[in-house]
């Protein structure tokens, strides 16, 4: 007989680089306290894709399908990017590194 168990997104401590739940606020490894506990983390998307089809494909929509936000990017893409406004935001956002994936995480990493 087997059970669902949902996934546990893990983290890195930021003293010891032990592994720990990513909601964790202290490290039970070392006890080093968290400094970005609460924080979303960091998408394994990159940016560099997601900004060349912001701005080749961006009145589609064609980077929030890339970063997993499907139902902004149906809108995004029958809007035809909000008429150029949403897809100029979302150029702000993505090179700012506040733009966030499907499930929350920010996109920093370049490469």
């Amino acid at each position: 007989m087997s059970s669902y168990a949902p996934v546990q997104s893990a983290k890195y401590c930021l003293q010891c680089n032990g592994i720990m739940d990513s909601r964790t606020v202290s490290c039970p490894h070392c006890g080093a306290v968290q400094t970005d506990a609460g924080m979303p983390g960091v998408s394994e998307k990159r940016l560099f894709p997601a900004v060349i089809l912001c701005g080749l494909f961006g009145w589609c929509g064609a980077h929030r399908f890339y970063l997993g936000r499907r139902t902004s990017g149906i809108v995004q893409l029958i809007t035809i990017g909000g008429l150029g406004i949403w897809m100029m935001i979302d150029m702000v956002l993505l090179v700012t590194g506040s733009f966030t994936d499907g499930d929350g995480n920010r996109v920093t990493k370049w490469t």
